[in-house]
Formats: structure tokens, sequence, C-alpha cells
């Protein structure tokens, strides 16, 4: 069997692998018996010098952001910074701030001239039936209508609206209409309408009415001029 002290000296040495900086003097004397206090007390003064050091020299309180920054310094790859880092994230910033380029534009479709002077005989404007259209129109719409310097502002915008697009439904294919609204108080006052163009008389044409009621005076114009 071996000695005590051999046991003792043993025990110290793994005490000491596995806790290295705790003070071997406190808690090595209630394991050791008053016999063996002799034996280990030139071990313990060793002891106590080695641990007075490794107090003064105790590092400094933890630090958990110096901490991960080292970590994460140290996880990286040597060419990558933080600054670098930095200015990837500046960049994507800015390219995701880019405003998408527009798609191409379309090529244009080019025809070629017709050679066409005047419309065929079944496109020639129709004033007859342009007129029966106005007709129509100005009595659904002044039937109750009653004259205020507002309402007839509105009332000739709404008009000229309705004829346009109703003569443009016709289908006058290569004519371009324009469309005049005029309107009145009804006074029994005399009133006189006149209008010119210049044009061509055996393609262009118009259509007028007039609507009477004890309130307004509506006279309703519309032209149709071809074009080549």
């Amino acid at each position: 069997m071996m000695s005590t002290d051999k046991l003792t000296r043993k025990a110290l040495e793994q005490h000491d692998k596995v806790h290295p900086k705790l003070q071997a003097s406190k808690t090595r004397s209630s394991s050791i018996s008053k016999d063996d206090h002799s034996a280990v007390k030139g071990r313990t003064r060793t002891e106590s010098i080695s641990t007075a050091n490794d107090i003064n020299n105790k590092p400094r309180p933890f630090d958990r952001q110096s901490s991960r920054v080292s970590v994460l310094n140290n996880k990286r790859s040597p060419n990558l910074s933080v600054f670098r880092v930095v200015q990837a994230a500046r960049t994507w910033k800015r390219l995701s701030l880019r405003k998408p380029a527009p798609p191409p534009e379309k090529p244009k479709v080019q025809l070629e001239n017709t050679y066409r002077l005047g419309p065929e005989s079944d496109q020639v404007f129709k004033p007859e039936r342009v007129k029966n259209i106005l007709k129509d129109i100005l009595c659904s719409f002044l039937r109750k209508f009653s004259y205020t310097q507002e309402g007839s502002k509105q009332m000739t915008l709404c008009l000229t609206n309705e004829i346009k697009s109703r003569v443009k439904d016709m289908q006058f294919p290569r004519y371009k209409i324009v469309c005049n609204v005029i309107m009145m108080q009804n006074k029994g006052q005399g009133s006189e309408v006149s209008s010119r163009c210049v044009w061509n008389t055996e393609t262009d044409s118009f259509a007028s009415y007039t609507h009477k009621t004890p309130q307004v005076i509506c006279i309703a114009n519309v032209h149709a001029i071809y074009y080549e």
C-alpha cells in the first residue's frame, strides 16, 4: 500500500489540474487530517503564494460587447472587415432604391400610303342621321332644365361630350368631328347664329338642330371634316 504522503501528494496534483486558481489552503484543511498537516505545510505555503499571484493577475470584468466583436472577428475571413460590411450594406440599399429601367418601346407600325382622296360611298358623313341624334339628346337633357348662369355652363359641357361620343359611335372613318353647343335664356328676344368654314364641299358637311323650351334656347352644331 502507498503511504499517506504519496496519496496526499497525488491528490493535490489532481486537484491542481482541475482547479488551478482556487485557494488550496481553504479546501484542503478540511480533507487532510491533523497528522498529515505538517507534511503538507510546505505545500500550502507555495500554493498560497501562487494563488496570491493569480489574484493580482486577475482579468478585468467581462465585457459582452467586446467579446462579441472579438468572436465575430475571429469567425470572419481575414480579408473581411467591419468597414467592408457597412460599405456593402450601403451599396445594396442604394441599388434597391433605384427605379427599374423602363421597358423598351415597341417600334411604331409604319403603314403605306393609300393615296385615297375621298371616302367610300357607304362611309360618307350623313347629316340627316346626325340631326336625329341631336334632337334626341337635346330633348332628353333639356326637358326639365331651368336656366341659370352656372347650370347652363355645366349643361353645355355635358351636351358637347354626349353628342361627340354618339356621333363617333356611328363610325364615319377618317372624319374629324367638331361639336359646338350654344345656350341662351328664352325671353322672347331675337337672335341669329352663323358659322363659316373652309372645306371640301364634296366630302365635308355639318348637321345642326335648335331646341326651344320656355326656359332656354339651345343650338347644337356638328361639323365633320374628312382628312386624308
